[in-house]
């Protein structure tokens, strides 16, 4: 995602008096909206950390890997955004550290495990966890922890089905991938963009959101390649 790019397409929409709604679909999910509703009416206190886990599984097809922007805005990109939109600010300063064990993720010149960390004004601290290989199934989590108390929101499993016995307890497997983990939130997304279409909506996500969540991203591949914390500025 080039912010120029994003901007520009932004701009152009407003100026025609188009709608333009980005695709972050984890902003329509059910228990991220809890999760970020719940710190929005104040049930923690006043937030202290946000902690954002997201690993793919499977790998994907390098065919697919190629054209992805590469790990940040593929897959990081989610998680700003999500950090964002429950901090309500934005972050003054990024860093990232990046490692690569793949050899075919290698040689594309990509990472496969990306580990960043957010500081904003306020003193909320932010971290994302990230790899491309998650064998145990699809693991995206977050975590916010308050004056009062903490949120989480935690994977989806096939069923909710239990098995305990003498030999220990034993519940499903998580989903296996994102469209098994996001399929009721993908239909959701759908249904409010046709809200915006016919019914004049507010998006959920704005085109300036997806532009301030590219401009973190690309200081940190910076901050990752040059090894050291970068200053946020739009």
């Amino acid at each position: 995602m080039n912010p120029n790019e994003i901007k520009e397409l932004s701009d152009y929409a407003i100026s025609q008096n188009v709608p333009l709604l980005c695709g972050y679909h984890r902003r329509h999910d059910r228990s991220f909206k809890k999760l970020q509703d719940m710190v929005s009416k104040g049930d923690i206190g006043d937030v202290r950390t946000i902690r954002s886990c997201s690993r793919d599984n499977p790998i994907p097809a390098q065919n697919f890997l190629k054209i992805s922007g590469g790990i940040m805005h593929d897959c990081a990109s989610h998680d700003i955004d999500v950090i964002r939109w429950i901090a309500k600010e934005e972050p003054i300063e990024v860093y990232a550290s990046a490692s690569v064990f793949l050899e075919r993720i290698k040689e594309i010149d990509d990472w496969d495990t990306v580990s960043i960390h957010l500081k904003f004004a306020s003193g909320i601290l932010a971290t994302v966890d990230i790899c491309r290989s998650a064998p145990y199934g699809y693991d995206q989590r977050i975590e916010v922890l308050g004056e009062h108390g903490m949120l989480q929101a935690e994977n989806q499993k096939p069923t909710t089905v239990i098995k305990s016995t003498v030999d220990g307890v034993l519940s499903d497997p998580n989903c296996f991938s994102f469209p098994q983990r996001y399929i009721e939130t993908y239909a959701a997304e759908l249904d409010h963009f046709v809200d915006i279409v016919q019914n004049n909506a507010t998006p959920a996500v704005t085109g300036e959101d997806c532009y301030r969540a590219a401009v973190i991203i690309d200081l940190c591949n910076e901050s990752a390649k040059q090894g050291k914390p970068l200053k946020v500025s739009f």
